[in-house]
């Protein structure tokens, strides 16, 4: 009887620890949506909220150029799916100069 309380700590901690470790289990992310696919799912009717979707989901950035854009638009790509993607890369950019601004400004301070 006077080890139970301790018995209910022990299993207590084990079920947190379980639950917690089961949170950390990472869930893999679908490979990246390559240009070619984007082009095929176009040419098969896929609406562009569904490629647009699928492409979130992957976490994939394009960096095209304007003819590439063009190109692809061209091709039978919606413009929001071209949009979109020309926003993952911008979006990136952004996040990548907020970082630099966090390690502080590129001078150093001069004695005066």
């Amino acid at each position: 009887m006077a080890n139970e309380p301790l018995q209910r700590s022990i299993c207590f901690a084990t079920l947190l620890l379980a639950v917690v470790l089961a949170g950390c289990a990472s869930v893999p992310k679908p490979p990246p949506v390559t240009v070619q696919e984007i082009v095929q799912m176009s040419g098969q009717g896929v609406d562009a909220s569904s490629m647009i979707a699928k492409m979130r989901e992957a976490g994939t950035v394009y960096r095209l150029s304007g003819s590439k854009l063009a190109a692809l638009r061209t091709e039978g790509v919606p413009d929001p799916v071209l949009d979109y993607m020309l926003q993952t890369y911008l979006r990136v950019e952004r996040e990548r100069q907020l970082q630099e601004c966090t390690l502080g400004p590129p001078y150093f301070p001069v004695d005066e």
